[in-house]
């Protein structure tokens, strides 16, 4: 059921990232018409009657989003690495710009983690007026993964540029403010071409599930210096890769995949849900027993937000569909409400 909805600032306005943050969206939408981006802030405390709180205009195009403690963190392609205070939804304020183009982020414990298109560049963001680089890995191409945990970025290289090798890089972050910081640790060679930024690459329990282009991979990190192939499945994985529990979800322009990672040494895809293909990137989000899925419209005639039933791994069923006026291109869960 739609509780409330806003319509795009600009009618060709494309949703690029959507973050959640106690009772305001942020929303990133991108005109390729004006070559610009806004990051609109909505009060969502009403679900029935969102409010526009204020919007943030970029140049160029933004492509992802991240909030922490009042603090908006956006990456763009053109105009570098953003830090704004929205500490007041009706008046953010542009607090620095870091001259550094990035598309993925995380922010972990006052660092902030970028996937650029020639490897990871970490910020020093506890004094947000006073941004720093403090640390780097190079890659020859652009990372279409990016995880830290316990103070080690695992980073995917997508491959998918003359002389760059579609690899997992294991990197040591643990004193990035050291001039030998980040340190290499360890890397495979994947030898399949990576695909879109995001969610290439998640890590549980010391292993690494890493999507590509051609199936999914499951390798070892438990010794960071020597990472390890364990098990891969053929499973079309363009559009990323979850973990949830006992499964993994992958997730291409077409269909859903099941894969049963219990025994990782053989992951066994489970079940498939087939789809309208999705010409364009599109987000979606495993939760509980539910998958929520941003389909584009473009015609399909099942399109918008598309929610399935995975508690039986061999036969998803969809359970619900709600067909967006827009575009749907991105989808983020909070609770009991869907953001899409």
């Amino acid at each position: 059921v739609r509780m409330g909805s806003m319509n795009p600032p600009v009618c060709n306005d494309q949703l690029q990232a959507i973050a959640v943050d106690g009772t305001y969206a942020y929303v990133l939408y991108y005109n390729q018409q004006y070559l610009s981006s806004s990051l609109q802030i909505l009060d969502v405390s009403q679900p029935l009657q969102p409010v526009q709180k204020s919007a943030y205009p970029v140049r160029g195009k933004a492509f992802d989003v991240r909030v922490v403690d009042t603090v908006a963190y956006l990456t763009t392609r053109f105009v570098g690495f953003h830090v704004i205070d929205v500490s007041q939804p009706e008046a953010p304020v542009r607090v620095a710009v870091y001259d550094q183009i990035a598309e993925g982020i995380a922010v972990i414990n006052g660092y902030a983690y970028l996937a650029t298109f020639l490897g990871l560049r970490v910020i020093d963001v506890r004094v947000p007026v006073s941004l720093a680089l403090t640390g780097q890995y190079n890659t020859i191409g652009s990372l279409a993964g990016l995880q830290v945990i316990d103070n080690v970025a695992y980073a995917l290289e997508a491959g998918t540029v003359e002389g760059s090798t579609p690899a997992l890089h294991v990197i040591d972050v643990r004193d990035v403010s050291q001039p030998t910081g980040p340190m290499p640790l360890g890397s495979y060679p994947t030898g399949e071409l990576h695909g879109l930024p995001g969610g290439g690459v998640e890590v549980r329990q010391s292993h690494a599930y890493v999507a590509t282009y051609r199936g999914l991979q499951v390798i070892d990190v438990s010794n960071p210096g020597l990472p390890t192939l364990v098990g891969r499945v053929a499973a079309e994985s363009e559009f990323g890769v979850q973990v949830e529990g006992a499964y993994a979800y992958s997730r291409n322009r077409s269909q859903l995949t099941i894969i049963d990672v219990s025994n990782r040494a053989t992951p066994t895809v489970r079940g498939r849900y087939e789809m309208s293909y999705a010409y364009s990137p599109a987000g979606w989000e495993v939760v509980g027993s539910y998958a929520y899925l941003a389909v584009p419209n473009a015609g399909n005639p099942i399109a918008g937000l598309v929610v399935l039933d995975v508690s039986n791994p061999d036969s998803p069923v969809r359970v619900g569909n709600y067909s967006t006026a827009g575009y749907a291109q991105d989808v983020c869960v909070v609770g009991s409400y869907a953001y899409v």
